[in-house]
């Protein structure tokens, strides 16, 4: 059995309306409608707290999917992740039970994507403790609006 289920890969660019026409024409992907998600993340090493607002859209038919993913150009997502693979997201029941399970192993969280109340949704583990692969463990709960919003192609 495998923990995790591998659904997407991650790409940061700093154009993500060049990069979906890039995408779309070079690979011949479909992708969903670009649209903002906001959310908040914390970084348990340094105790910061910043809110982002990113633009994804995903491609469309069967897993694994692209996400690309413009942001602002800072921490996590800094200027040196531009132009290449920033994560390989992966669903878990429940992200905070994996985090705990995985840094009884080693693995270390990088980032915590939370809700407004201050839930944790999602975290990011810590290249080093992967071979240089940075995981987005993505808890369920996103799951049916993503699904929605890839079968759709829009995320109203």
């Amino acid at each position: 059995m495998t923990l995790c289920a591998y659904f997407h890969i991650g790409l940061l660019v700093p154009d993500i309306a060049a990069a979906r026409d890039h995408y779309g024409a070079t690979f011949e992907v479909d992708f969903t409608t670009v649209t903002a998600v906001e959310y908040d993340v914390a970084v348990p090493d340094t105790g910061e707290l910043y809110h982002r607002v990113s633009h994804v859209c995903f491609s469309r038919g069967e897993p694994p999917y692209y996400e690309l993913l413009q942001v602002g150009a800072y921490g996590l997502f800094g200027p040196d992740e531009l132009g290449r693979v920033h994560h390989v997201g992966v669903w878990t029941p429940d992200a905070v039970a994996t985090q705990a399970l995985l840094s009884s192993r080693g693995v270390r969280t990088e980032a915590e994507v939370r809700t407004p109340e201050g839930r944790t949704r999602a975290w990011y583990s810590d290249p080093a403790d992967a071979f240089g692969i940075r995981y987005e463990f993505l808890d369920t709960t996103r799951r049916e609006w993503m699904e929605r919003y890839i079968a759709t192609g829009t995320a109203g």
